[in-house]
This record gives C-alpha cells, structure tokens and sequence, in this order.
C-alpha cells in the first residue's frame, strides 16, 4: 500500500536502471523495491535494526544495518526514496550520496514553491519533516525533475 503513493515515481525509473548493475536502496526498510527490480544486484540499508531483520528473513540480498552518513562503498545506480526529508544536514547527507552513486542517484522527495521544514509528533515520536525547493535541489548538482504528489523524482545522472 506504501509503494501505491510511489507509483508514478516508479514508473519514472524504468528504463534508468541497467539489468546487472550495482543498486543501493537507502531507507530501505524492509527492501519493498527489491520485487521491483529484479535484475540488479540489490543492496539495501536502513537505521531501523527491526526492518533490516525482516529484510533479510524475506530475501537473499543484502541488508545492512546503516546510516546513509557512513556510508563508503559504491553502487552504479543509488536510490534514495523519501529519507532526505527526515535527514539533517541535508548538504553532507546528499554529498554521501552522491559519493555513493556511480552512474546515477534518484530521489524520491517532497517539492514545494520554497524550502521549509516542519515538526511532526506521530505516536509520541517526534520527527523533521522538509519539503525542498527545486533551486535548492539543483544546487546539488545537474539533475532532472518529474513533478508529481506526494513524491517528486529526481534523477542525478553522472
């Protein structure tokens, strides 16, 4: 149900990924794209030791318990979906990503008219929720963006 508010975000990747390359899920979860894109050799991370455990229960690939600011292998294609806006700071966070990513990064992100950022409290938990400009976006470098709602998808090719 989660992956229904992505759909045309998903369709903005076919034809991006290469059958066989490298692909790293970052805030993977539980690895809900890995069915997705079966011809990659996937990888995934995630901060939530729980998700990774189930992850791996459910699949062969690789799961690994990790911050995107540690990361320090890379992968031909890096996929990104709605983390950053929970990711503080957002220039050292998209420089690790970036490093990561060989041939392309792809972002999953919330798009608004400015930058801004709100707190959110669900469940007791308290967390950053930021929207991003398309300036601030193209700061990072050349990229492409598909407008859609929730998620806007950008593609940083290398």
């Amino acid at each position: 149900q989660k992956l229904l508010k992505l759909e045309s975000n998903l369709r903005d990747l076919v034809g991006l990924i290469r059958e066989g390359e490298s692909f790293l899920d970052v805030g993977c979860g539980t690895g809900g794209f890995r069915h997705l894109i079966p011809s990659v050799r996937y990888s995934g991370i995630d901060i939530d030791p729980a998700t990774i455990e189930i992850g791996r229960s459910l699949a062969s690939e690789t799961f690994t318990c990790e911050d995107l600011f540690s990361m320090k292998s890379v992968y031909d294609f890096v996929l990104c979906s709605r983390v950053l806006m929970h990711v503080a700071p957002l220039s050292d966070a998209m420089q690790c990503l970036l490093n990561a990513a060989r041939r392309m990064l792809v972002l999953f992100v919330p798009i608004e008219e400015h930058d801004c950022c709100e707190l959110i409290e669900n469940y007791g938990q308290h967390f950053y929720f930021r929207r991003f400009s398309e300036d601030t976006l193209k700061s990072f470098g050349a990229c492409s963006i598909a407008r859609h709602e929730p998620y806007s998808t950008v593609v940083y090719a290398r």
